[in-house]
């Protein structure tokens, strides 16, 4: 392990000069995780999986029992895109972005602050992905409630939950966009502390 204490100062991350712990383990990790990182994508589902599946004749298809108010979704991607995408409610990929900043942590601690940041900056983005995501489910109910009472329910309740649901993919996509940038970012210091 060699240890090289470089100028420091009170500089963004990207700017800074770090005492880096270095071997040759540490940096194959390091390396390991941006090219996990660089594969992973920021994809705008529109958390499509909550949407109710409807039938031929556009009523929403039921689940289980008649009286119980349960709706057939989507569903899921396939668990290969869900494994690649950062931004879906449901995947474990962001936890490589947290092992990165954990391993960049170790690089520089004049800069785990920033770093903490960064986490706390995920944190955020992922809870509010679950909030949108429990958002649109019961949207998605709702919309299938009034679309199971036919073509005689009033078109301003369906309109308002569209609106609605619209409203929520909009946030959801303003979140992949953090997200592909705070990806970024990461792969960014990664780079630096390789160097």
């Amino acid at each position: 392990m060699v240890l090289v204490n470089r100028k420091k100062g009170n500089f963004p991350l990207s700017n800074r000069t770090p005492m880096m712990i270095v071997n040759d383990n540490f940096l194959s990790q390091l390396a390991s995780y941006r090219q996990q990182l660089s594969i992973m994508q920021a994809i705008p589902c529109d958390l499509k999986h909550e949407e109710v599946r409807l039938n031929n004749e556009g009523r929403p298809v039921k689940l289980g029992h008649p009286d119980v108010t349960s709706y057939e979704r989507l569903g899921f991607c396939n668990a290969e895109l869900r494994h690649s995408n950062i931004t879906c409610a449901h995947t474990q990929s962001r936890n490589i972005i947290r092992q990165a900043l954990a391993a960049l942590k170790k690089t520089d601690p004049d800069s785990i602050y920033g770093y903490e940041a960064l986490e706390d900056q995920l944190n955020a983005l992922e809870d509010t992905i679950h909030q949108l995501d429990i958002l649109k489910g019961d949207e998605d109910k709702s919309l299938a409630i009034l679309l199971e009472q036919g073509p005689a329910k009033d078109i301003e309740d369906i309109n308002e939950i569209q609106v609605r649901i619209e409203d929520i993919k909009l946030r959801h996509r303003e979140k992949v966009t953090a997200l592909d940038q705070l990806k970024r970012k990461v792969i960014l210091e990664i780079d630096r502390a390789l160097k």
